[in-house]
């Protein structure tokens, strides 16, 4: 999926509802919040989850636990999912807030399709 010609605040939002979607399509409740001004969240269930979009290739998804550990620190997101828009289907990772918080022994992969989690 070529976001290119998007400004970051349009990729977001398109990461956003395509795991608004994946959502659904895992059996899930979902609700898109807007949070942190121009940023978007989704509550699934009782979780407040934060989504965060690989559009660009220099985007490294193994440094994803320790860019965003900071940006997780509010007290009601209880995981976090990227989405990578740059395979085909695009890629979900559904995270714990506490496997971002420690850093340690992080494996992206390891998260991929975990939607059972929430």
């Amino acid at each position: 999926m070529n976001l290119d010609a998007l400004t970051p605040s349009q990729k977001h939002q398109v990461g956003v509802y395509l795991a608004a979607a994946e959502t659904v399509i895992h059996g899930h409740k979902v609700k898109v919040v807007e949070r942190w001004g121009a940023t978007y969240a989704l509550q699934i269930n009782e979780n407040s989850v934060r989504v965060f979009v690989r559009a660009s290739a220099s985007y490294i998804p193994s440094t994803f636990a320790f860019e965003y550990r900071r940006a997780l620190s509010d007290t009601e997101v209880t995981a976090a999912v990227l989405v990578d828009v740059l395979t085909e289907p695009a890629g979900f990772y559904v995270v714990p807030k506490d496997v971002l918080g420690s850093g340690i022994g992080f494996n992206l992969e390891a998260w991929r399709g975990r939607w059972g989690l929430l």
